[in-house]
């Protein structure tokens, strides 16, 4: 159901947001998670999560040192640093549904993916790697690659381990290239160095060719990503 530890984060996660709501908003929040919780959650989940945007400010989310540690020690290389206040809370609702039935679960969710606006589908996106059954998402993320809406691909692309993790390698490989043609932080790709590989390289290589040729400068980090599957194939000789 969840690889990780589901009460910890979830823990964490309203730590923060007490720290960064007003009491008012917090009792609302309270009063909404109880309610998606019960037998009517498929009706009040996709309302409470919208009406979020009218009770939370998108501000940015203020998270010390100490709290993003153990975030990553629940997730590994998941970072809410990037986050807004109103993220955190939507992906905390979403934590409150309740996922013993896993068709009932993936539908709910699924429904919120396919009526969402730019700055909820954002959300989702970045909320993969907490939502439950994780393996059902792989197709939902490999979409999301293709999206054109930039926080849509923000979310998917970078600090999300969800990506690396899961994806097959053609669908990885198109995220790492997609990056690169949207100009995203190369370095906030989570698991490049686990997941170079041989026709990654050989799509990089063309496309610094078509680059070339065209006059265009080349990122140099994809050179640095061209140089990893050297130190991969070194690594396994020994």
């Amino acid at each position: 159901m969840y690889k990780y530890d589901f009460n910890r984060l979830s823990q964490l996660f309203f730590s923060l947001i007490q720290e960064n709501v007003n009491e008012t908003t917090l009792d609302w929040l309270e009063e909404k998670s109880e309610a998606v919780k019960g037998r009517d959650s498929f009706s009040k989940l996709p309302v409470a999560f919208s009406l979020i945007a009218r009770k939370v400010k998108k501000d940015p989310l203020q998270v010390d040192e100490q709290t993003a540690k153990n975030i990553e020690d629940v997730i590994p290389n998941l970072s809410v640093s990037h986050w807004s206040v109103r993220r955190l809370v939507r992906v905390w609702l979403l934590m409150q549904v309740n996922p013993t039935n896993q068709k009932q679960y993936t539908e709910q969710i699924q429904s919120l993916f396919n009526n969402a606006d730019m700055n909820e589908l954002a959300t989702l996106y970045a909320a993969l790697p907490i939502l439950a059954y994780a393996e059902h998402w792989r197709s939902q993320c490999a979409e999301g690659i293709r999206s054109n809406i930039g926080d849509v691909l923000d979310a998917v692309i970078m600090d999300n381990p969800y990506p690396a993790d899961y994806l097959d390698e053609d669908a990885w490989n198109q995220l790492v290239l997609k990056a690169f043609f949207t100009e995203k932080e190369i370095s906030r790709i989570v698991g490049l160095k686990k997941r170079v590989n041989e026709k990654l390289v050989k799509a990089l290589r063309d496309y610094a060719d078509e680059r070339r040729s065209a006059d265009r400068e080349i990122n140099p980090q994809l050179w640095e990503i061209v140089n990893l599957i050297q130190e991969k194939q070194t690594e396994n000789k020994f």
